[in-house]
């Protein structure tokens, strides 16, 4: 295996289009990132669940859980790995920690990456960026193999 990377920030979103927080490390579980993005608004009139493109005011909100969920992974990549590196994962097998997530596909982003959010102020660049630099694609979507312990700062290794 190939080390590519080690973890750098572990966060997680409990409500669709919130903020979310970082932690120190995780259970992954067979199931997937449970508690990510586990909630959401749903507009009762309309009778559909609604997420920050319909009401960017979302995205300014933040939520917590007060029992361990499932995070996403930051990854600071290895010397030698330029640009979008996670690109080339797809299809491929990571090792983190405990956990081992097979790398499915690019990640697609929408308008609400330039919505303001935390410290971020409204910048349509940010998605100009992501569809020249990246096709619209940001990240990737995984499925996990294998269940395990992740912490910030465990090495990243690809199969």
């Amino acid at each position: 295996m190939q080390v590519v990377g080690h973890i750098k920030e572990l966060w997680r979103f409990p409500v669709k289009s919130m903020q979310g927080s970082t932690l120190q490390e995780c259970t992954v579980s067979a199931q997937g990132l449970l508690g990510d993005r586990a909630w959401a608004m749903r507009d009762e009139g309309r009778q559909e669940i609604q997420w920050g493109k319909m009401y960017p005011q979302l995205m300014l909100c933040a939520a917590r859980y007060r029992h361990e969920p499932t995070p996403n992974f930051f990854i600071d990549t290895a010397s030698g790995q330029a640009g979008l590196a996670e690109q080339a994962w797809v299809g491929k097998t990571l090792a983190i920690g405990g956990a081992r997530l097979e790398i499915s596909a690019p990640t697609p982003r929408c308008g609400m990456t330039v919505r303001p959010q935390g410290d971020l102020t409204f910048d349509k660049s940010i998605l100009r960026t992501i569809v020249r630099e990246g096709n619209q694609n940001l990240g990737v979507g995984a499925h996990v193999r294998q269940a395990g312990r992740v912490r910030v700062g465990d090495e990243v290794l690809i199969a």
